[in-house]
């Protein structure tokens, strides 16, 4: 499994296979998964979390780009009006 700095770095994901891709973004699932616990223990001993927040965005960013890059291929992405 890729460590979260590791992940954020990752590039070029859209030459990945597609199965590679999904592997991928399961990976990104489980450390935003991992952080939101840590997230929640500290807030429960009333700590500050405000770095482990940031990089949540900053995987939940990572996880829409490479989600979108399945949709490169199709023609481009449609969004709900």
């Amino acid at each position: 499994m890729r460590t979260i700095p590791q992940l954020l770095a990752l590039d070029g994901y859209e030459k990945l296979p597609l199965k590679e891709r999904w592997h991928v973004i399961d990976e990104i699932d489980q450390q935003i998964d991992h952080l939101q616990r840590c997230q929640q223990v500290l807030r429960q001993q009333g700590m500050g979390y405000s770095t482990l927040e940031e990089e949540i965005i900053q995987l939940r960013t990572k996880r829409v780009l490479v989600w979108l890059s399945f949709t490169k291929a199709s023609g481009g992405v449609r969004l709900a009006a």
